[in-house]
């Protein structure tokens, strides 16, 4: 199994926290947002200098080297104010392969700022994963399959906005979960995207593409550790 960690790289990231302890079983993708010291970089496999969002600048990454998304077998697009360790990303990875999913996140822990109550950790330490129809734009992890069929929403408005509705539907609502088992922080307040971009414009786009609209985010089923 090869798998690959691409996350936005900026002055204030937080991801070189991630490589503190233990060896990865991943490779890392640094989408550089903004300039920063070249050592910082040194964990990363590969670099890509661009100053746009992480689903644009993914999406250029993958059109100048295609052969990428065929190179490995699971892609993990994290945010970058993720508070998370190399054990936790590998275990994700792990659960991901071990279930067969083609769209999963981490759970968030309660110390989370977050903006869907579904992706906070469940509460019960027997729960692996829950089966969801929902998976937030914050740090998805797709199979070859899954990015496959999505990497063609990547960019298509600015920031994603919309894009945790396009993709269940992409996908057949199947083979998604929320994996608890694996808990991450996110310890920022949430953005405030209307300061920044018309959330109107961007959610429309997605919208008038995809003919997705809105819904209240299920569980269809939990997995329970034996």
């Amino acid at each position: 199994m090869k798998n690959l960690l691409a996350t936005p790289v900026g002055r204030d990231s937080k991801f070189p926290a991630w490589f503190n302890r233990g060896a990865p079983n991943f490779d890392f993708l640094a989408l550089c947002y903004e300039d920063v010291d070249d050592e910082i970089l040194e964990c990363a496999t590969y670099v890509f200098k661009n100053k746009d969002y992480k689903f644009s600048n993914f999406r250029k990454y993958t059109n100048i080297h295609p052969d990428i998304i065929h190179s490995y077998d699971f892609f993990f697009l994290a945010d970058d104010d993720l508070d998370m360790s190399t054990e936790r990303i590998n275990g994700l990875f792990r659960l991901a392969e071990v279930f067969g999913l083609d769209l999963c996140q981490p759970s968030l822990s309660h110390q989370s700022y977050c903006s869907w109550a579904i992706t906070l950790w469940c509460g019960d330490p027997k729960v692996v994963l829950r089966y969801t129809d929902f998976v937030e734009i914050m740090c998805p992890l797709f199979s070859r399959r899954g990015i496959s069929l999505c990497l063609e929403t990547f960019g298509k408005n600015s920031v994603g906005m919309g894009l945790d509705f396009v993709w269940p539907k992409l996908l057949g609502f199947k083979n998604m979960a929320i994996i608890d088992r694996i808990r991450v922080t996110h310890g920022r307040p949430m953005r405030d995207w209307t300061q920044v971009i018309d959330s109107e414009r961007e959610w429309r786009i997605m919208r008038d593409l995809y003919d997705v609209k809105t819904y209240e985010p299920k569980v269809y089923q939990y997995v329970i550790e034996k």
